[in-house]
């Protein structure tokens, strides 16, 4: 969703079980190189991508093998009521953030080559509350790393 269009309506918005916010690199050493990176992507494209052939294949590779792996990750009941416990404390009403965020953290486990979800797992896929981020009173005004630092204490 682009925010100069306006809100999503609210049935809407609880479709959306994962979300990216994507923002611009804060730093004039990565801005650099992302003006760099995008100069030569369009002198070539085919050399640009040649570039990271190796990397991308690695993680094909990567993604394949966690996608087997996937059914055979354990999920413990301590996960589940951490999952629980995220969502009753973000005032999430329902139960597909639960359900996505244990999803989330059995496919994070399986990309990591581990055969059991842990509270890592969910540190940088928690919901993010009703409607908008951080909006429940008890992590208002916490910042971005709020999740891992919740899933510490």
């Amino acid at each position: 969703m682009n925010p100069e269009e306006g809100d999503i309506r609210p049935q809407l918005l609880d479709r959306f079980a994962l979300s990216v916010t994507v923002a611009g690199e804060q730093d004039a050493e990565s801005r650099v190189e992302v003006i760099r990176r995008r100069i030569a992507y369009e002198r070539d494209a085919d050399a640009f991508a040649a570039t990271y052939a190796a990397e991308q294949e690695q993680l094909r590779t990567q993604i394949v093998t966690a996608r087997q792996r996937v059914a055979a990750v354990a999920v413990s009941d301590d996960i589940l009521g951490l999952a629980a416990e995220v969502s009753l404390t973000l005032g999430v009403d329902g139960h597909r953030a639960d359900i996505t965020l244990i999803k989330a953290g059995i496919a994070h486990a399986a990309l990591a080559g581990r055969t059991a979800v842990t509270a890592e797992d969910f540190a940088a896929r928690q919901p993010t509350g009703p409607r908008t981020p951080y909006a429940s009173p008890s992590l208002r005004g916490r910042g971005r790393s709020t999740g891992a630092r919740w899933m510490r204490s």
